[in-house]
């Protein structure tokens, strides 16, 4: 079993942020996504598609709404 269930949990944070109003939470929450998969995949027991597999989602997401001002 991998743990890339954390990824679909940190999705539906975001979009429960989008759905009410909190944009800069959701825009944290993509840039958390994008740390825990990349951190995932350098996990020898976690397959590195978890990666691949979020990577295009994430980024079309976070192209659409611009870069996040939250250092």
């Amino acid at each position: 079993m991998t743990n890339d269930w954390i990824l679909s949990v940190l999705t539906d944070l975001q979009v429960f942020a989008d759905a009410n109003d909190m944009p800069q939470l959701a825009l944290q929450l993509i840039e958390t996504k994008i740390l825990a998969a990349a951190e995932l995949s350098q996990n020898p027991e976690n397959p590195t598609r978890a990666f691949n597999g979020y990577e295009a989602e994430v980024g079309e997401y976070y192209r659409s709404v611009g870069p996040s001002a939250i250092a």
